[in-house]
């Protein structure tokens, strides 16, 4: 037992990380709504991997309870250097040494995608088939410009590390049966947008 945990024990000695830059394109109004993703495009190897009868290849899988891959994805949302909206992604992993941590790191999979202004976040970060789970774990950094309106969908609030209260901002719109609320980065940090009714009756729908 001793030298299982042991041996255990170096699978997680060193920690190491890496990060990319997604640009996000422009859209009218500087106004995104962020969602979360709870679509999955199923392979040939998801197949059989989970063992189902028939090929679903290329179909879709809603991924809200799949998943027992612990928490392990973190959005913080940060004033841009420049203007316009970018999104950093930060990877990172333990390993035996650096460079086999670094290899864990960069094995990850992450699933982010925009579609005209919606931003569309998965709540894990996956593992491929056949590699190991060594602590990976992504922090999504969303940096933009001042006067941004980010329209939060209530079911994506919980990744976020910033405090957004999303009711209260509903209720300071007298709008209770909102599933988003709308937010606006300015000197003081993210505050509640108020009488934006113009565009959030186009708000998508929470999934």
């Amino acid at each position: 037992m001793i030298y299982d945990i042991a041996k255990i024990t170096r699978q997680f000695r060193d920690y190491e990380s890496f990060s990319q830059t997604i640009n996000i394109k422009p859209v009218k109004n500087n106004t995104y709504h962020l969602q979360l993703n709870d679509v999955k495009f199923l392979t040939k190897d998801d197949s059989l991997r989970m063992n189902l009868d028939h090929d679903f290849n290329g179909k879709i899988l809603d991924d809200r309870y799949s998943n027992n891959m612990p928490n392990n994805v973190e959005i913080e949302i940060v004033k841009s250097d420049v203007d316009k909206v970018t999104l950093e992604e930060q990877f990172s992993a333990r390993g035996v040494n650096d460079e086999d941590a670094l290899r864990n790191a960069r094995n990850a999979v992450y699933a982010f995608s925009q579609q005209d202004s919606v931003l569309m976040f998965s709540r894990t970060l996956e593992i491929p088939k056949g590699k190991l789970w060594r602590d990976q774990s992504i922090k999504l950094i969303l940096k933009v410009p001042y006067n941004t309106v980010l329209v939060v969908d209530e079911n994506i609030n919980y990744l976020i590390r910033n405090t957004l209260e999303i009711d209260d901002c509903k209720a300071k719109n007298k709008q209770p049966n909102w599933t988003s609320a709308p937010f606006m980065l300015t000197d003081s940090g993210l505050n509640c947008k108020v009488d934006t009714t113009a565009y959030l009756q186009k708000q998508p729908i929470a999934k």
